[in-house]
């Protein structure tokens, strides 16, 4: 009986703390989703709909500059359609920015971002921020676990320009392009900054 609990026990456990796998589908000129945001522990494949692709997290096709992504990562291109274009698990937090260098495709589009978050512990979600949904289309609402007070939030772009400052929990996205923004959430004595997806 204690071994039949003992292992009911780690079955229970091991789902609360499995990793995931998520799969992007890579066709003419697309990532889909184009943003994805998962867990540390996380894996993402990439299947190709059709098409000559690679996935490219290493030197931007668009600028010919580094991404600095936590980890680099680079696949060959296959043509090859239902194939597994290439597969990575994330063990770093981060945000990872990629494309698909074969034939201009990033030109026309064709590029991705993955966010990385780690999983809080119990112990670390005293004030943990909720915002959501997130990706959004257009509002986001943000509010925090165990904190009554006032909440002030900036929102910035991923190149440090200030799109606006408020003290609503509710804001809009409305007039903000396709992209991931950085907010910075000032509460208490604290600032947390978190990254948030306008599809």
């Amino acid at each position: 009986m204690k071994n039949l609990l003992f292992t009911i026990c780690l079955i229970i456990t091991a789902g609360l703390y499995a990793q995931t796998t998520h799969t992007i589908n890579t066709g003419g000129f697309y990532y889909n989703p184009s943003s994805l945001s998962i867990n540390v522990g996380d894996s993402v494949i990439w299947i190709n709909d059709g098409g000559n692709h690679d996935v490219n997290g290493d030197i931007s096709s668009l600028t010919s500059q580094p991404y600095n992504n936590p980890v680099t990562f680079d696949s060959p291109a296959t043509n090859i359609v239902g194939a597994i274009i290439f597969g990575y698990k994330f063990t770093v937090s981060g945000t990872y920015n990629y494309d698909c260098s074969v034939y201009g495709h990033a030109s026309q589009g064709m590029v991705g971002v993955i966010i990385v978050d780690t999983i809080l512990s119990i112990k670390q979600k005293t004030n943990f921020i909720n915002i959501y949904p997130n990706p959004t289309n257009e509002n986001i609402t943000i509010s925090i676990d165990n904190f009554n007070g006032n909440i002030q939030t900036e929102v910035y772009d991923l190149i440090g320009n200030k799109l606006q400052s408020t003290n609503e929990t509710t804001i809009s996205l409305q007039d903000c392009a396709n992209g991931i923004y950085l907010l910075k959430v000032s509460y208490g004595d604290r600032v947390q900054e978190v990254k948030v997806i306008k599809e």
